[in-house]
């Protein structure tokens, strides 16, 4: 019985995508964070700010996916995919060029929706190392799901017995988390 998600004669397969210790420990930071930011969200729905509501949600949202998503390897399905219908509409030879596109697009959207989201949320100063981490966090993503090999084959340097790509994962989700329990902090002293 298979129980890895894995690609086997590029054909991707469901099951356990990291099964490792650092693997089930990032699964676990991205849910705590998720709750962190669902408790955020929770008491700005209950002072009516629509803002901090709408970023923490989001925030809570996108976590709880790849929390989901971190096991499932969802990303392998998608490069297995896109490789298979490449190969088969015959461009496969020049995916790199798709690939910088790709990549290309995504940033340039991601840096008009950081753009916008950072003017709509200059007033709250509290939420910014949760916004760095979900840049950081995305970017990484992005990068990771490209599968460019040079990118790859720096990401996978270790450093203290890890791979790079775990450590900036845990790291942009520690962002988040320190911010978000941050603001816990902050709206538990308004209380008092």
């Amino acid at each position: 019985m298979q129980i890895l998600s894995a690609i086997q004669n590029g054909k991707w397969s469901p099951g356990i995508g990291d099964p490792t210790v650092i693997g089930w420990l990032i699964v676990a930071a991205y849910i705590t964070t998720a709750m962190l930011s669902g408790r955020c969200a929770y008491n700005a729905r209950k002072k009516q700010q629509t803002k901090l509501l709408t970023f923490w949600l989001t925030i809570t949202i996108i976590l709880t996916l790849l929390a989901i998503n971190k096991q499932l390897d969802l990303q392998s399905w998608l490069r297995s995919t896109a490789k298979q219908m490449a190969r088969e509409q015959g461009w496969y030879a020049h995916r790199q060029i798709f690939q910088m596109s790709v990549v290309a697009i995504i940033a340039a959207v991601g840096t008009g929706l950081i753009v916008l989201a950072s003017w709509i949320m200059r007033n709250y100063r509290s939420t910014r190392m949760a916004f760095i981490g979900l840049i950081v966090l995305l970017v990484f993503i992005v990068i990771r799901t490209a599968s460019l090999h040079s990118i790859d084959e720096i990401l996978a340097i270790k450093i203290a017995g890890q791979k790079l790509r775990y450590l900036l994962e845990l790291a942009a989700i520690a962002c988040i988390a320190i911010s978000a329990a941050g603001s816990l902090i902050k709206s538990n002293k308004t209380k008092q």
